[in-house]
């Protein structure tokens, strides 16, 4: 049986296929770290939030007053960034998606016409041997009637 010759397109669309596999790997893992920071980022506004209220409910001066101002803006600011970064990353994600997809959609293709010649090949082997078959019964009735 004669090899496949396009046995190392295969390989290689099955390296790009892995490829694709890990970028998508490392897309989701970046992702999930963006939303971990949102979330700290969200926690710690709303304790901020939570720790301003009681301090004006006490009373406080008013550079406190001002500090705690600038720091709750510096935080909002902070969660905007993050979930920019986050929606960057959902799009990367989506991209890695479709051509981890578009990538395997290659190799299967080159794969079902691996499969196809191989298909074909074991077909004329079979067909060769019913050939020699033929010719050698028809040798043996040569050589009994002789």
């Amino acid at each position: 049986m004669s090899a496949f010759k396009l046995q190392v397109v295969l390989d290689h669309r099955q390296r790009l296929e892995d490829l694709a596999q890990q970028k998508l790997s490392q897309a989701v893992s970046e992702e999930q770290q963006i939303c971990a920071r949102i979330d700290e980022a969200r926690e710690h506004l709303e304790s901020l939030s939570i720790e301003y209220e009681k301090r004006q409910s006490k009373g406080m001066l008013s550079h406190e007053f001002l500090l705690y101002e600038n720091r709750i803006e510096h935080q909002r600011h902070q969660l905007t960034r993050l979930e920019w970064e986050l929606k960057k990353a959902q799009d990367f994600v989506h991209q890695c998606r479709e051509e981890l997809a578009d990538a395997s959609k290659n190799k299967h293709l080159l794969a079902k016409l691996k499969e196809k010649k191989l298909a074909e090949i074991e077909q004329e082997l079979k067909y060769k041997e019913m050939n020699e078959l033929d010719e050698m019964t028809i040798l043996r009735c040569f050589k009994d009637d002789v």
